[in-house]
């Protein structure tokens, strides 16, 4: 790990979002002292809870007070989080500093610059921490599982202690006298475990592994060169052979005018997100927010895989046009081409950015352009029923 740059740990609490009651606020201070006897969701610039909460908290802010008890998780970001009261629940968080002052009764996930569970604060279970720096004065029930730069462990650890680092100028773990660590300390870092009194504040082992740089061979290299280009090509290939019609419709739709599908997919992959983000931040359709984030991060990929498609039919056309059409084969050559281009700096990144929105623009035209048969099929339908109807009308008139 390197200084300065943290392990963003993952924020495993999205399915507690979908709540049927939340009570939401946002604004650049909040102040809130009424209770609330449900989940909350609360944006803002500074933003104090001193009432209790019975249900989760969901906060997002550059300053966030919680002085009162939640019943349920903490989950969230914010520059400095300072958590005062009970939590009953998870404490699931992100920002600059989060200091802990209170018990958190379940586990403890933080991804953040500077962490600190103060002297009296209990963590009922696991906690795992990447962080800059970590100080622990209180007690954890469970593991400790640090990615940091240094530790001082004051408290008491239930279990054991990982400590995980590659950086060259790690300052490591210090252990203090008053410190008790029930179990092994695992340590995989530069620098060094500092304080350790095997029996008195470390009652387990101390196992140490300096991180070796593995040097790869260029044989090595020039397999997982070769295992990643065949990975590429059968993934594209079960996209055509799935994909069928719509495959080739969709890379029609691309190379016939590539202007209008790299201007809608452009529009696609700035605007998703954002309106994605509108519906969390706003509390209404929540779930439609992150169903639009989770399609925009699939929808990344996809695009660039169908560009690498539609890539090898344009070049195809241009040098060898008796094997245009043939979509296995032009597929080939867009792979090999395009991997060759992503390598050269700027202009890869340039030619990744092309690709998602050329071959999201080619999907949105496509779709655009089925909506649109389907319309005129439903049209003549109806026009072929209401014909039947007046056939039907002039029958029975002759019959009278």
């Amino acid at each position: 790990m390197k200084k300065y740059i943290y392990i963003i740990t993952a924020l495993l609490a999205i399915p507690g979002f979908f709540v049927s009651a939340m009570t939401f606020k946002s604004g650049d201070n909040i102040a809130e002292k009424d209770y609330i006897d449900d989940s909350a969701f609360f944006t803002g610039k500074n933003i104090t809870i001193d009432s209790d909460i019975n249900g989760d908290l969901f906060v997002f802010g550059d300053k966030v007070v919680v002085n009162g008890k939640v019943n349920g998780d903490i989950i969230g970001a914010a520059g400095e989080l300072v958590i005062n009261q009970e939590v009953q629940g998870n404490l699931r968080f992100a920002g600059k500093t989060i200091e802990v002052k209170n018990n958190v009764l379940n586990n403890v996930t933080i991804a953040t610059e500077t962490f600190s569970v103060r002297n009296g604060a209990r963590m009922g279970r696991d906690v795992a921490v990447a962080a800059k720096d970590v100080t622990i004065e209180g007690s954890i029930d469970g593991m400790l599982d640090i990615a940091s730069s240094s530790a001082d462990i004051k408290g008491r650890i239930g279990k054991g202690l990982n400590f995980y680092s590659d950086a060259s100028d790690t300052e490591g773990v210090t252990i203090s006298p008053e410190a008790v660590v029930n179990g092994d300390i695992n340590y995989n870092a530069f620098g060094d475990v500092k304080g350790v009194e095997a029996g008195k504040n470390v009652l387990g082992n101390v196992n140490k592994k300096v991180p070796v740089a593995e040097e790869t061979s260029a044989g090595e290299k020039a397999f997982a060169l070769i295992g990643f280009l065949v990975s590429l090509v059968l993934v594209i290939y079960v996209i055509i052979f799935v994909g069928g019609r719509n495959v080739k419709d969709i890379q029609k739709a691309m190379i016939s005018n590539p202007s209008k599908a790299t201007g809608l997919g452009a529009i696609m992959i700035f605007g998703l997100p954002i309106l994605s983000l509108v519906f969390i931040i706003s509390g209404f359709g929540m779930f439609l927010g992150f169903v639009g984030i989770v399609i925009w991060l699939l929808l990344i990929p996809f695009s660039i895989l169908l560009s690498v498609i539609a890539f090898g039919e344009v070049v195809a056309t241009k040098i060898r046009n008796n094997i245009s059409g043939k979509i296995y084969y032009t597929s080939l050559i867009g792979i090999i081409l395009s991997f060759i281009i992503f390598k050269i700096p700027l202009l890869g990144f340039l030619m990744i950015v092309f690709f998602m929105w050329w071959g999201s623009g080619g999907l949105l035209v496509k779709f655009m352009e089925s909506r649109s048969d389907d319309i005129v099929i439903r049209k003549k339908e109806i026009d072929i029923i209401e014909e039947k109807k007046e056939e039907e009308q002039k029958d029975d008139g002759k019959k009278e």
